[in-house]
C-alpha cells in the first residue's frame, strides 16, 4: 500500500505540477496582485478540479477521451479561455492604492478570480486526461470501487493543493520586487505585467501544438 500511495503521489505531482499554463498563470498571479489576492483564483482552479474528478468517476472524462470531436472542441475552449485570463491579467490594474491610479487604471478589468479558474479546469481536456490516466492506472487497491475511487481522489486533491499553492508562492515571491516596480515607475509596471501574460499566451500556444 505505501508503494501505491508515493507512485500515485508522484504521479500525480508530475501530471499537475510540471510547468503549463495553468501553474504558469497562477505563478504569474502571484507575482503581479500577490498570493492573497489570487487566493480567489487558485480556489477556482481546486474546484474545478474536484468537478473533473467527479466527472472521471461516471466516465465523463473516458467519452471525452474517445471521442476526438468533443476533446478537439475542449480544447479549443481551454485555448481561448486562457487567452481571456491572459488578457485580463494585462488589463488588471496595478496593485497600488487607488488614490495613485490613473482613471483609467481604476476602470480596468479585474485580475482573474475564483469564475476564471473554476471555468478553465472545467473545459480543460488535458485535465479529463491527466484524472483518467490517475485512476486508471495508479490508484489505490482497496476493498470496494467506491473506497478506492474515493481515497485516490482525497490524495490527488492534497498533492493538487501543494503543487498550485506552491507555483503560487513561487511567483508571490517575486512580489515585493514588483511592487517596487509599481510605485517607482507604474507604466514600467504594467509594461512588465503585460509582458508576463503575454508569456502566459506563449505557454499557452506550445502546450496546444505538442
Amino acid at each position: 500500500m505505501q508503494e501505491q500511495v508515493i507512485l500515485l503521489i508522484s504521479t500525480t505531482a508530475l501530471l499537475l505540477g510540471s510547468p503549463g499554463p495553468v501553474p504558469i498563470s497562477l505563478a504569474i498571479n502571484g507575482m503581479c496582485f500577490g498570493v492573497r489576492a489570487s487566493l480567489g483564483y487558485l480556489f477556482g482552479i481546486l474546484t474545478g478540479l474536484v468537478w473533473v474528478m467527479l466527472s472521471t468517476s461516471i466516465g465523463l472524462a473516458l467519452v471525452i477521451e474517445t471521442m476526438p470531436t468533443i476533446s478537439l472542441t475542449l480544447q479549443y475552449l481551454a485555448f481561448a479561455y486562457l487567452m481571456y485570463v491572459a488578457y485580463k491579467i494585462a488589463k488588471a490594474p496595478l496593485p497600488m492604492p487607488k488614490e495613485q491610479l490613473t482613471s483609467k487604471q481604476q476602470t480596468g478589468d479585474p485580475h482573474p478570480g475564483f469564475l476564471d479558474g473554476f471555468t478553465l479546469n472545467l473545459i480543460n481536456p488535458k485535465a479529463y486526461a491527466a484524472m483518467l490516466a490517475i485512476f486508471s492506472s495508479v490508484s489505490l487497491s482497496l476493498e470496494s470501487q467506491v473506497t478506492s475511487m474515493t481515497y485516490t481522489a482525497t490524495i490527488c486533491l492534497l498533492v493538487a493543493i501543494v503543487v498550485d499553492s506552491a507555483w503560487l508562492v513561487l511567483g508571490g515571491l517575486a512580489k515585493p520586487w514588483f511592487s517596487r516596480v509599481v510605485v517607482d515607475s507604474p507604466e514600467r509596471a504594467m509594461r512588465i505585467k503585460q509582458l508576463f501574460a503575454f508569456s502566459l499566451v506563449l505557454v499557452v500556444v506550445y502546450s496546444v501544438v505538442i
